[in-house]
Order: structure tokens, then C-alpha cells, then sequence
């Protein structure tokens, strides 16, 4: 297996092949490095999901697709014949998937937006079926022995569970309703955090591409277009729908109502988000500052306080045109210019 360096018209390798090669043959040791210890060290998983798809997707980018996804297929398989079902699902999920997307968004120039949707729905269907082979009884009942098993990475008897620094710090009543609701809302959950792991995987992603084969080949700058990006308006009928029902009503509406809430209050707070850099950018707030201000906001004021000022931004955005782009957009607006 030889990197596809680019050549020149005559044949030869173009300059710069040499560093292309280094790259590629960098990539191959940085990826076997890194699903080692992604698979032999979990409590290293934290770090190793957001790295290994970037030296994976370079594979499938400089040697080619198909053997990019010979050599990623192959690792799948051997992990699941000599390692574990557990190991090859981690693989795929955290590794495998993104890395095609991402070698397919440079190579075909897929736009961001599908590249992270379908990111997000591979990795929510992946993750979802690893949770059900590795712990059945979260959903059959025994909601708290599943989570504690999850949350373990295991299920060593000789180790602290879990979830007993949750009990002592909110009381086994508040305890459990809480496990309660995280089990009714996981699939809400495995969906957000694989939204936030595709969409750093994939920005750190676009900083390599700009580093390797210049600005040219990373495409045009997001923040400008994300600053003007809002959800489908009809998605509005979509939140009100689910928190009536999810009042409403119990069992399996309340638990389907309540992931739609959540799904769909994530993408307002992700609109609510862009509303404020939208501003931030008008008032000439330096670049660098803008992701940051938006950020801290989110994460330093209160667990929900945040999240729920930005999707209520979001949603009310819908009715108020805040930053004036449906407006532009408006039939009339045509017309007039």
C-alpha cells in the first residue's frame, strides 16, 4: 500500500510527494498508536474519540479510498474476530465512521452540514447498539445496575460504583429519579454527544486540512455562514408538539416526546448560539473572542440556565427574524432588488 502523492503531468512526483509520504506513513503509526490505546486504556476514551478519526481520515485520504476502507474494515473485523464486539463497535463508532465522512467531505467535497448530520446518525445508531449488547438490563427494569455497568466501563465487583457519588450528593430518592429520567432520555443523550464529538472531530479536522494542503482546500469560512444559519421554522410546531405531550401523557409517548424535546431544544440552543455570534460579530468583537464569549456562557452560568436562554433564543428567533435573514429571503425582498 503506497500514498497517492500527487504527480506532476510528466509522471513524476510533484514537490512536495516527500512530505505527502511522511504524512501518510505518519498517519498509519499515529493510528495504530492511537486505537491501542483508545481500546486498552477507556479512561483515556475521553481524548482518544476526538483524536483517532483525524490520522484515520488522512489514510483514506493520501492512500486512496479503497484501500482506506480495506484497512479500516479489515481493523473492524479483526477486532471483532480476536478482541471483542465491544472493541470493534468502539472502533467503528469513535474512529471508523468519521473518518470516511471526513475523507469524503476533502475528496468529494461533501458540505459540512451532511457531513455532520450523517455523522451524528451513524454514531447515535452505533453507540445506541453497543448500549444494548452491553448492558440489556438498562432498559429491561434494572435501570440503575445498567448504568452503573456502563458508566464502569465494566462490571470489576471489586470497584466503587458508579453512581454512589450521585446518591450522596442529591439522596437516594433525587438519585433515583434522576437515573430515571437519564435512562428515558439516553437516546437524546448518545444523540448530543455524538453531535459534539463529530462537530470538534470535525473542526480540528478542517485545522489539519488547512495546515497540510492549504486554505484552499478547506472550504469556505464556517463562522461566517454559521452566523446566519437557523433550523427549519415548521421544527418550531415540532418542540411545542413534544412538550404538550410529554405533559400530558406517560410511558412510551412521555419517553418519545421527551427525546424529541431534547433533540430539538439542543438544535435552538445551537440557532440561540448563533444569534449571539451573529451580534458579536455586528459590535466587531474580535474573532478569537467570539467562539469563546459563547462558550462560557454556555458552560459557566448554571447547568440548564444557558441552554435554556439559547434555545429560547432560538425558538423566539422563529417568530422575531432577530438577525433579518428570512426577511432577505422574503419573495417581496427579491423582487425589490
Amino acid at each position: 500500500m503506497a500514498p497517492d502523492c500527487p504527480e506532476n503531468p510528466d509522471g513524476r512526483f510533484a514537490e512536495g510527494a516527500v512530505s505527502f509520504r511522511k504524512i501518510a506513513y505518519g498517519s498509519l503509526l499515529a493510528a495504530a498508536l492511537l486505537t491501542f490505546l483508545h481500546l486498552a486504556a477507556p479512561e483515556l476514551n475521553i481524548v482518544t474519540k476526538f483524536v483517532l478519526p483525524l490520522p484515520l481520515a488522512m489514510i483514506y485520504i493520501l492512500f486512496g479510498a479503497s484501500a482506506g476502507l480495506v484497512l479500516l474494515s479489515g481493523c473492524s473485523v479483526a477486532l471483532f474476530a480476536f478482541a471483542s464486539v465491544e472493541h470493534a463497535i468502539s472502533f467503528v463508532a469513535d474512529g471508523a465512521v468519521l473518518a470516511v465522512l471526513l475523507g469524503e467531505y476533502l475528496k468529494r467535497g461533501t458540505t459540512p452540514t451532511r457531513t455532520i448530520a450523517i455523522g451524528v446518525l451513524c454514531i447515535s445508531v452505533i453507540v445506541t447498539a453497543g448500549v444494548l449488547l452491553k448492558t440489556p438490563e438498562i432498559f429491561d427494569g434494572d435501570s440503575e445496575a445498567g448504568l452503573s455497568r456502563l458508566f464502569n466501563k465494566g462490571d470489576e465487583s471489586d470497584r466503587e460504583p458508579a453512581l454512589q457519588p450521585l446518591k450522596d450528593s442529591l439522596g437516594e430518592e433525587d438519585a433515583a429519579k434522576l437515573l430515571n429520567y437519564m435512562v428515558l432520555s439516553l437516546p437524546s443523550l448518545i444523540a448530543m454527544g455524538a453531535f459534539l464529538q463529530t462537530l470538534l472531530v470535525f473542526l480540528a479536522f478542517r485545522v489539519l486540512v488547512k495546515r497540510i494542503f492549504g486554505e484552499a482546500q478547506a472550504g469556505e469560512h464556517l463562522t461566517e455562514r454559521f452566523t446566519l444559519w437557523h433550523a427549519p421554522d415548521i421544527l418550531v410546531f415540532g418542540i411545542l408538539l413534544s412538550a404538550a405531550l410529554a405533559l400530558l401523557f406517560d410511558g412510551s409517548i412521555f419517553q418519545i416526546s421527551l427525546n424529541c424535546l431534547i433533540i430539538l431544544g439542543a438544535v435552538y440552543c445551537i440557532q440561540g448560539m448563533a444569534i449571539a455570534l451573529f451580534y458579536l460579530q455586528r459590535i466587531k468583537v474580535p474573532q478569537s473572542l467570539r467562539w469563546i464569549t459563547v462558550i462560557v456562557v454556555l458552560v459557566g452560568f448554571g447547568r440548564y440556565g444557558s441552554f435554556l436562554m439559547y434555545a429560547a433564543m432560538g425558538i423566539m428567533d422563529v417568530f422575531f427574524d432577530f438577525r433579518k435573514i428570512r426577511q432577505r429571503h422574503s419573495p417581496q425582498a427579491q423582487e425589490d432588488k
